[in-house]
């Protein structure tokens, strides 16, 4: 699969080991958090991917383009604490989610 020229080495094999992975976003054995632990005072906070889907499929029309923008992005989820791995599958902070969301189409809306 030829990538494309401003895509870096490190990032094509890193996009290589993300599309291997199921799609149903499961996190087996992934470090998704920068410390590695989970605030206690949020976990009433998280939701499945499948329940932070439900009402946002007006950006998100698909579970696919959700997974998919998850592995394209999941290492700066996983700092703006908005993705956590919990029992080896995603975890969603959907307020933070959201925040991410929104900034991450802004940075990409004048470059289309």
């Amino acid at each position: 699969m030829a990538q494309p020229e401003h895509m870096s080495n490190a990032t094509a094999q890193e996009n290589a080991e993300l599309t291997t992975r199921t799609s149903d976003a499961s996190c087996q054995n992934e470090a998704t958090t920068p410390q590695g632990l989970i605030p206690l005072s949020i976990l009433g906070e998280l939701l499945s991917v499948d329940e932070y889907l439900h009402p946002r499929t007006t950006v998100f029309r698909s579970r696919g383009s959700l997974d998919w923008f998850i592995r394209r992005h999941k290492r700066q989820l996983a700092e703006s604490a908005a993705l956590y791995c919990i029992t080896g599958r995603f975890l969603i902070h959907a307020k933070n989610f959201d925040k991410f969301v929104m900034a991450q189409g802004s940075k990409e809306w004048p470059a289309r």
